[in-house]
């Protein structure tokens, strides 16, 4: 009885002596609603729905599998306007969010959160192994993680906790388990008016991890939403990309485990260039192979590379047949500036910026401050090369 949730986002609200805490409960499996014939072992809206009456009309959810995957997200649009206003509205000492998708996902909305309604912690799961997300960790697959998401002191502290689901912990071959990452345990939140400890404590007992931080509207916070990352260059490619357990031969384009994180790499262009970093190699080493139809890894395929984009086979697909019609429009008209690709994060100064979209008339729009006419060229390089995510070098 106790499992049986009220709803499918909802809130409550904890009282404390001298101040309560406000808990909303967020249904984020949007991202797990693909088109029906997508990823059939990870979709939540497949094929496999057909083999039962594929309607949930009855209990106000889709009326077929086809629109499963627009009820889902625009689901999410309803939830994402229901927890700015409640945000916005309560006088809760601290705000948490407790939700499915782990930290990362949905990034800007959950900073803008902060930054303007005092969002204090994200508490997440789905992938099955505890993640303790902080400024401080040594884990450079935390560190990474946070890093190519912008996970900074602009993002509500977070962690994740997927202890759950049935099976077993994933415990991913390449990363760096121990402090702040393990397989199996759970987190303890000691909790004050004036701080919050996160503890991530192992299913042996020892304290794999832990931080203290502040609520919202305090010197704490205030002192803590200042920190930014620092360095230069690519930070995947630094902490994670060519260690000693993901060498450069295996994380590649063309490797055993390539991952698009990594494609980016000098190290990468060089191997599949065979000592040059012109891009088209990859595209005749990789791209297109196999391992990565065109279908798969181009702009809107279910899972897109930056290093493809520009791949003649990826115009071609982009521009419906012919390579020579594509050029950067078609590109941006089936792919930059979708829900999947929204401009503000595949512009340049975007969270992932494509080389591909920097030309569209959406992206020219951002860096122009709205007028497409005033961008040309200059006007990426005044907002964009050489600040600190792009520095010349």
């Amino acid at each position: 009885y106790n499992w049986i949730m009220p709803a499918r986002y909802y809130m409550k609200r904890m009282h404390h002596p001298n101040y309560t805490v406000d808990v909303f409960m967020m249904d984020s499996n949007h991202h797990d609603a693909k088109m029906p014939g997508e990823e059939p072992n990870h979709n939540i809206c497949s094929h496999h729905n057909y083999e039962g009456e594929g309607n949930c009309a009855k209990n106000g959810g889709m009326a077929d599998v086809p629109s499963c995957r627009g009820w889902f997200w625009a689901s999410n649009d309803w939830q994402q306007k229901w927890l700015e206003d409640k945000l916005a509205k309560s006088d809760a000492r601290w705000k948490i969010v407790n939700t499915h998708f782990p930290c990362g996902y949905d990034g800007d909305f959950y900073k803008r959160m902060k930054r303007e309604h005092g969002l204090d912690l994200i508490v997440t799961g789905h992938r099955h192994q505890q993640e303790l997300w902080w400024p401080g960790t040594t884990s450079q697959y935390v560190q990474a993680l946070m890093k190519k998401n912008g996970w900074d002191g602009s993002a509500p502290a977070c962690f994740v906790t997927g202890g759950g689901g049935g099976i077993v912990s994933q415990k991913f071959n390449y990363a760096d388990y121990g402090r702040d990452l393990i397989w199996y345990g759970f987190f303890h939140l000691t909790m004050h008016k004036d701080w919050m400890n996160i503890e991530l404590i192992g299913n042996d007992g020892v304290v794999a991890g832990n931080t203290t931080i502040h609520p919202h509207g305090t010197p704490g916070a205030l002192e803590e939403a200042n920190f930014r990352w620092p360095g230069t260059g690519s930070p995947t490619c630094e902490l994670f990309c060519g260690n000693e357990v993901n060498p450069f031969s295996k994380v590649c384009p063309g490797g055993s485990e390539p991952w698009d994180c990594c494609s980016e790499c000098e190290e990468c262009k060089d191997i599949v260039g065979q000592g040059s970093s012109d891009e088209q190699s990859t595209c005749e080493s990789y791209c297109g192979k196999e391992k990565a139809p065109f279908e798969k890894v181009c702009p809107g395929g279910t899972e897109p590379w930056k290093v493809c984009s520009e791949c003649a086979g990826c115009k071609d697909i982009a521009g419906k047949g012919s390579s020579s019609k594509l050029k950067g429009p078609s590109t941006c008209e089936s792919f930059c500036g979708n829900e999947k690709a929204p401009f503000e994060k595949v512009c340049p100064g975007g969270t992932e910026p494509w080389k591909v979209c920097s030309k569209c008339a959406g992206c020219k729009d951002i860096a122009g401050k709205g007028s497409s006419g005033k961008l040309a060229t200059p006007s990426t390089c005044e907002s964009y090369c050489g600040n600190d995510k792009a520095p010349f070098e």
